[in-house]
């Protein structure tokens, strides 16, 4: 055996893969990039991203979890309220899993990803909104 074929690199989930493919893909604003933050998110065979979205309140606080469905080559997409995760594991909630999901073919990444992107550039633009709105009204007192 020669010595390169003694080692390997390490395997990744086939799901993380995925999910980091998709990341990848995804471009924000600058000024939006403070208040996002990636984290891993494990669901069984299910591994994935957890996409954490800051802003204003915590109670405004969303979550975007992303990852290869296990019971199919689908992607899925988790999107909801921060308050409707798991703190320490990133899992959605029932509502999450019922209400909250996006379902892409394995080949509509790219899909995926704008999607995902849309979603964290209006949350963005909603709490630039809502922050000129706060100060407005400061201003008036």
């Amino acid at each position: 055996m020669k010595q390169k074929d003694k080692y390997i690199k390490i395997p990744i989930h086939y799901s993380l893969k995925v999910a980091r493919q998709i990341v990848n893909k995804i471009d924000i604003p600058r000024k939006a990039s403070h208040n996002v933050l990636v984290e891993s998110w494990s669901n069984g065979r299910e591994q994935g991203l957890s996409i954490r979205l800051f802003g204003g309140m915590p109670d405004n606080w969303k979550r975007i979890n992303v990852a290869q469905q296990r019971s199919s080559d689908k992607i899925i997409v988790l999107i909801g309220s921060s308050k409707e995760f798991e703190t320490g594991s990133n899992q959605p909630g029932d509502n999450i899993w019922t209400l909250g999901s996006v379902i892409f073919d394995y080949n509509a990444q790219g899909q995926a990803a704008k999607y995902i992107r849309k979603f964290i550039t209006e949350n963005y633009k909603a709490e630039v909104a809502f922050r000129k709105k706060m100060e407005v009204e400061k201003k008036a007192e």
